[in-house]
């Protein structure tokens, strides 16, 4: 029986783990930022951000192809034998997307020099499939780990995988050594390996296999999975497309200005990134015990809380947008202010979005996120086209923007229609945070504090 203390140790471990993943994330991504786009040439920032994107791409696709199916199915399936099955599907299923991405990679290094304009992507994309490889078993734990409710391992093999990263960029700076972009990708690789040895020694007890291969389980696994897959394929494509857009267009500074801008927004998304990865397993759980009201409720109150957390860092962002720039990427990335009062815009619509694909994919209905973000992409890149070709940078932003605003529409009502989400109970929750939430929290902390400190 699922008692109060127990809901409320889920949420308060699990959510400071992966706050601590974030703000891990946070510090040592920004830390290697800020030393990078002082150390390189604008056009090799450039080059690296849109190499980093399309990293980050990989990496989220295979999430969306295997992680939650696993969680899902892990959930399902209970009885007898079905946890291993699953297990090894899953890892069937990890190992087959990691050989296609290798073979895409090879195939397109030749060309991607071209396409870009950016001359080093073809060797980063050839090094990158260390990176690729590495990651199954990093990648692999931290989905056996999450399908169980336990993110310590998680949170520790990616500290390893930062941490480790972070050093190489900081004894490359201080010792004034000349470091190619190649060369960073291999480093890439190698922490990743070391991610998942420490991942394999702490998710141990998780990593439970059938000798088997359930082939028919593996391709559920995929048909459930390839709609998640899309939606985060789709989330991270019209980006990616947009990069590649401004970089041909224009040339690889315009997607360092463009990346500036958006790094600014990870750093405000750090909320909305922890509570959505808390809230799947969760809500996959409370969809198959109680049903559609457990996951409105969840949906109405996840959304209003990240509103309410954001809305102060986007006022904060646009009065100071020039010394955050110039705090952040140095006097000669200035221009790159007025962009950030765009793109800081994108925080107020996010929530909407990233939590309609949680509790979507957590009932079983992936394929309404799919189809929703597979419109929203080809609307993107279409509004970014037109925009960049008669604005320049901001026109990417601006095109991104009105997009992401027709999407929140169309999830609004979808979600009004599957289980009764009303906009008004999000503002009613929205305001609950600011009048009781906020000064609850601060006296169960101090009380904390207090207790402890006694």
């Amino acid at each position: 029986m699922r008692t109060y203390a127990s809901v409320s140790s889920y949420w308060f471990t699990s959510g400071t783990y992966m706050l601590l993943q974030q703000v891990a994330s946070l510090f040592f991504g920004f830390g290697g930022f800020y030393l990078l786009v002082r150390t390189l040439t604008k056009e090799e920032f450039g080059t690296w951000t849109l190499f980093y994107t399309i990293a980050a791409f990989v990496e989220l696709a295979r999430n969306g192809l295997v992680q939650n199916a696993q969680i899902k199915f892990t959930a399902m399936l209970k009885g007898e034998g079905g946890y291993g099955r699953v297990m090894t599907a899953s890892l069937v299923l990890n190992v087959l997307f990691t050989v296609l991405v290798c073979g895409l990679l090879y195939l397109t290094a030749p060309v991607i020099d071209r396409w870009t304009g950016a001359p080093q992507l073809s060797i980063m994309f050839l090094y990158f499939t260390l990176t690729v490889v590495a990651s199954i078993p990093i990648s692999q734990c931290n989905y056996a780990q999450q399908s169980n409710l336990d993110l310590r391992g998680v949170f520790f093999s990616n500290f390893t995988r930062l941490v480790t990263f972070f050093v190489v960029i900081v004894v490359a700076v201080v010792s004034e050594l000349e470091i190619s972009l190649w060369q960073l990708v291999i480093a890439q690789g190698i922490c990743t390996g070391l991610g998942s040895v420490v991942a394999v020694l702490i998710s141990r007890k998780y990593l439970r296999f059938s000798r088997h291969i359930d082939w028919p389980l593996m391709l559920r696994l995929f048909h459930y999975g390839k709609f998640s897959f899309g939606t985060n394929v789709g989330s991270m494509l019209s980006g990616i497309v947009t990069q590649v857009l401004l970089s041909s267009l224009l040339s690889p500074v315009a997607v360092g200005l463009f990346g500036i801008a958006f790094r600014v927004n990870t750093l405000v998304e750090v909320p909305i990134v922890t509570l959505a990865t808390v809230l799947f397993p969760k809500s996959a759980k409370r969809a198959e015990e109680e049903g559609l009201p457990a996951v409105k409720y969840l949906y109405e109150r996840s959304v209003a809380c990240l509103l309410a957390f954001c809305l102060p860092a986007l006022l904060l962002v646009e009065f100071f947008a020039e010394p955050i720039v110039t705090l952040i990427a140095g006097s000669e990335y200035r221009e790159a202010a007025p962009l950030l009062r765009i793109s800081i815009l994108l925080i107020l619509l996010v929530p909407f979005s990233r939590q309609f694909g949680v509790v979507i994919d957590s009932i079983g209905k992936p394929d309404l996120n799919f189809y929703l973000l597979i419109g929203r992409t080809a609307l993107t890149i279409a509004l970014s086209y037109g925009l960049i070709n008669t604005s320049g940078i901001p026109g990417a932003l601006w095109g991104t923007l009105l997009a992401m605003a027709v999407n929140v529409v169309v999830v609004l009502f979808i979600l009004r229609k599957e289980m009764r989400v009303r906009l008004k109970n999000i503002v009613y929750y929205f305001k609950q945070f600011y009048r009781k939430d906020v000064w609850s929290m601060t006296h169960q902390v101090f009380g904390m504090v207090f207790k402890q400190a006694a």
